[in-house]
């Protein structure tokens, strides 16, 4: 847990722990490895794609799909450009741009207005010649008018130097369709800039309506979860991947310390879950 400097100093276990984690090195056995599900590849895809291609749009998928997880792989591959502002409902318009003049290492303005020249004349001048420059917007669903609004202005002075994404539930686009039927100033005008190139997810939920199979989870219950029975009862619990790791980790974790195979008898031993 500790790694010497050539001058004999020791870096501590927090600082040998972001370093691992920064190289995408294993401190601890995972036990939840990454698994290449539709909506991890496609989300990567499209962040490439949009990186690479000067592209504007959105992911949509739904809760518990994968898309910050994703997000957080490829930021970690693809660190050099990539500005991530993760969006949540105490967002207002002075805080979006106080975390982009931080992402970005732009002091912060007194006013919104030189917050957003600050930010301008940053982006402008990025080499994006060879790594391009991307900015990602997380969980967009919890954007209020004003920080929609923020963003399209946003977009209005830097859009032809960077791409800028967003990542959102379906309930962002529902957002959206309510606010334009309120006819509430910008938000048309944002749909224009950003609806064309949105790319939706492929639901988590896989059963075949015609025969009944379903083989929802099925890659990350190969060699982890053998037993039928709670392969079903799991399908049944869960309806995202993020549920399905919350229940699953947890009890890979005991069986493991007790040296028995993770069945549905013990599963339900040790969550109590009886129906």
């Amino acid at each position: 847990g500790h790694l010497s400097y050539d001058n004999g100093a020791v870096i501590s276990t927090v600082q040998w722990d972001k370093l691992a984690k920064a190289v995408g090195y294993e401190v601890e056995k995972n036990v939840w490895p990454k698994r290449n599900t539709s909506q991890f590849i496609a989300t990567i895809a499209r962040l490439e794609e949009a990186k690479e291609m000067n592209i504007k749009g959105m992911v949509i998928g739904k809760t518990g799909s994968g898309k910050t997880y994703t997000l957080d792989k490829f930021a970690r591959v693809n660190p050099k450009n990539t500005i991530r502002i993760t969006l949540s409902v105490l967002h207002n318009v002075r805080g979006l741009l106080d975390d982009l003049c931080d992402a970005l290492n732009v002091e912060r303005k007194t006013s919104k207005a030189a917050c957003l020249k600050a930010i301008t004349a940053k982006v402008r001048n990025i080499d994006t010649s060879e790594h391009g420059l991307l900015i990602v917007f997380d969980e967009a669903e919890n954007a209020t008018v004003p920080v929609i609004r923020t963003i399209k202005a946003v977009y209005d002075h830097i859009h032809a130097y960077c791409s800028i994404m967003l990542l959102g539930t379906p309930q962002l686009i529902s957002n959206l369709d309510k606010m334009t039927k309120r006819d509430c100033i910008g938000i048309p005008q944002f749909v224009s800039r950003f609806k064309a190139n949105s790319f939706y997810l492929e639901d988590i939920i896989k059963k075949d309506p015609d025969t009944g199979e379903d083989t929802t989870f099925e890659e990350f219950f190969t060699g982890v979860v053998n037993d039928e029975g709670l392969r079903a009862m799991l399908r049944g619990l869960c309806s995202d991947y993020r549920m399905l790791r919350d229940y699953l980790v947890p009890a890979i974790e005991r069986a493991e310390a007790a040296g028995v195979e993770l069945t549905e008898d013990f599963f339900r031993r040790i969550t109590g879950i009886v129906h």
